[in-house]
């Protein structure tokens, strides 16, 4: 959905969340990126963001884990630790295991 739509219906799914997400962050000039972690049994979207320290964080439809990552790949590990690839939205790249 459009951030705009998610907004207003105040609903959606880990998608949803994360593109809005990432439209509040940017507007305030935070580095963010768009990622699409696989695991065994499910897929989810996250909105990971650089904090202050320079360490990388995430937000999805349930949790804002703060910046404990230095790295997107060891990022993609606080989402799930079994994950079996992540899709970088932002710069266009798919990582596997």
């Amino acid at each position: 959905l459009n951030p705009r739509v998610f907004f207003e219906r105040k609903k959606g799914d880990c998608e949803d969340y994360a593109l809005f997400a990432e439209a509040a962050l940017s507007a305030d000039n935070w580095e963010t990126k768009l990622l699409t972690v696989c695991h065994p049994a499910l897929v989810h979207t996250v909105l990971a963001y650089k904090d202050t320290n320079g360490k990388w964080g995430y937000l999805d439809n349930a949790t804002i884990k703060g910046g404990q990552a230095t790295t997107i790949k060891e990022l993609a590990g606080l989402v799930f630790s079994d994950w079996t690839s992540y899709t970088n939205h932002t710069d266009n790249l798919v990582e596997r295991r």
